[in-house]
């Protein structure tokens, strides 16, 4: 069919309908929506003024052409094919409605809610078709918000290191629970969901009282508690307490936070100051005691010496725990790592060796080749990470026992080790022993004189070496510990 004659059947249209063309007309184009008329095979006969005002066009541009055809679909082919389906359907006497596009001039696009449905005469004969569009911009973008809202919600609430639990404020019936969540407690997810809030915690007794204390106005309650597994082991929590409304039911957010390693460390710091006052005030006394004994009595010289010496071995002691401490916060804080530059191991176990020599009663073996590349590191740090490793082996092991420094080079890397006669690592304990204020029991009961910082310290050191550090024991046999530095990390000198 032409653009004429199609023009044609609009104006005979038109002249047949001109009585109630006017009254159709009247409310046609005072609607707020898209209107228009289609004959059964598509053909725009009828725009409202709304629809036209829209694409900024007049009706003698758009009427008599397919409705595809038109500016309000011409931008994608896509929803041009679903209109001609949508006509071909309603021709038959169906009704149609879905979501498409409609773009302005300005190239702004516009969501619109649309639809398309027939008029029939008495014998339910197809005499045209009605398309029908609501702007729902306004209403798609808020929507689109709470989507992504919504998703990025979702991803924060499972992204959360700490678990977060969401059950209601009345029936402690538990309604979501995050990945952490089920990774610390053991629940799976499903579980969760007929899971009682009261079945976790185990202050149930207090449960109401905090959840009052939140509905009432507090915010961010928290507190400490103890919580229980699906296992039925317990462990502490640290539990900050909120509310919010979820159709129209108060529900009660809780972010639950294993605390278990952090009591584990302030235990084991608050043994660390035992230690380090007690460690401390050992060679003070001796120190002051020898002092004011010097100071108020007449002795010969031979006698002065060796208080002397006493005092000299109590200050040095002193010395490298103070340096201990302070090294390890540097290190730990990011300082500390002077300056990198060619290390040469044989000096440095042998420096090591004679300083130990004149004040352990042990025999000393070095196992060192000629040949061993320096290490491209800190001298200074390198030195008392291998003096911590001797002062251990010294104080673990028996009067006149052998220990062995040496070197090699192996696999591509330098391993240094320190090798004793001492009772023994247990298996269990040797990753701990790097672990900050560890300390282990002696095979007598009793805990040799330490502050748990000597063996994190060398760890820390060799770390920051890009090295490793481990130890190779067994009760009654020994232990050897080891500092290892890849090659590639070395500096080689001709």
């Amino acid at each position: 069919m032409g653009r004429f004659e199609k023009q044609e059947i609009n104006r005979q249209w038109r002249k047949r309908n001109f009585g109630k063309e006017r009254i159709f007309r009247a409310v046609f184009d005072q609607s707020f929506q898209f209107m228009g008329l289609l004959t059964p095979d598509g053909t725009l006969v009828a725009a409202n003024r709304t629809s036209l005002e829209f694409i900024q066009r007049e009706e003698s541009d758009v009427l008599g052409i397919p409705f595809w055809l038109t500016p309000w679909w011409t931008h994608s082919p896509q929803q041009q094919k679903r209109l001609r389906e949508a006509v071909r359907m309603v021709a038959m006497g169906r009704t149609v409605r879905f979501e498409t596009t409609h773009p302005d001039p300005s190239g702004r696009m516009h969501y619109v809610d649309f639809s398309l449905r027939p008029i029939t005469d008495h014998r339910g004969r197809v005499l045209l078709l009605v398309p029908e569009g609501r702007d729902i911009t306004d209403r798609w973008e808020a929507e689109n918000k709470i989507r992504e809202s919504g998703e990025k919600y979702r991803m924060l609430f499972s992204a959360e290191s700490d678990a977060i639990l969401i059950f209601d404020a009345e029936t402690f019936q538990i309604v979501e629970a995050n990945d952490a969540a089920i990774l610390l407690y053991g629940y799976r997810r499903e579980e969760f969901a007929r899971l009682n809030f009261t079945r976790i915690t185990a202050e149930p007794e207090k449960l109401r009282e905090r959840i009052d204390r939140v509905l009432e106005g507090k915010r961010n309650l928290v507190f400490m508690v103890q919580h229980r597994r699906k296992d039925g082991t317990f462990f502490p929590a640290e539990v900050s307490l909120g509310s919010f409304l979820w159709k129209d039911r108060p529900m009660i957010i809780q972010i639950i936070r294993d605390i278990s390693e952090r009591l584990k460390i302030a235990t084991m710091k608050d043994e660390m100051l035992s230690a380090v006052s007690h460690e401390m005030r050992t060679p003070l006394t001796a120190m002051l005691g020898f002092t004011e004994f010097m100071l108020e009595n007449e002795m010969s010289p031979e006698l002065m010496r060796e208080y002397i010496g006493i005092i000299h071995k109590e200050s040095e002691r002193l010395k490298g725990l103070i340096d201990n401490l302070l090294t390890f916060q540097s290190l730990r804080a990011g300082f500390g790592i002077q300056s990198f530059r060619a290390v040469e191991i044989q000096s440095l176990i042998q420096h090591t060796a004679r300083l130990f020599e004149r004040c352990a009663d042990h025999r000393f073996t070095l196992a060192v080749p000629d040949d061993l590349p320096p290490i491209l590191g800190d001298e200074e740090r390198l030195l008392q990470a291998l003096e911590n490793l001797v002062s251990n082996a010294c104080k673990y092991s028996p009067a006149g026992s052998g220990i062995e420094i040496g070197a090699n080079s192996s696999d591509g890397a330098i391993a240094i080790w320190v090798r004793d006669e001492g009772p023994g690592i247990p298996p269990e304990a040797q990753e701990q022993i790097f672990d900050r204020f560890f300390r282990i029991d002696n095979k007598d009961g009793r805990r040799i004189g330490s502050t748990g910082l000597g063996l994190p310290l060398v760890k820390e050191i060799v770390r920051l070496h890009e090295g490793q550090v481990w130890v190779e024991s067994a009760p009654g046999l020994g232990s050897t510990f080891l500092m290892r530095f890849p090659l590639d990390k070395v500096c080689w000198l001709h």
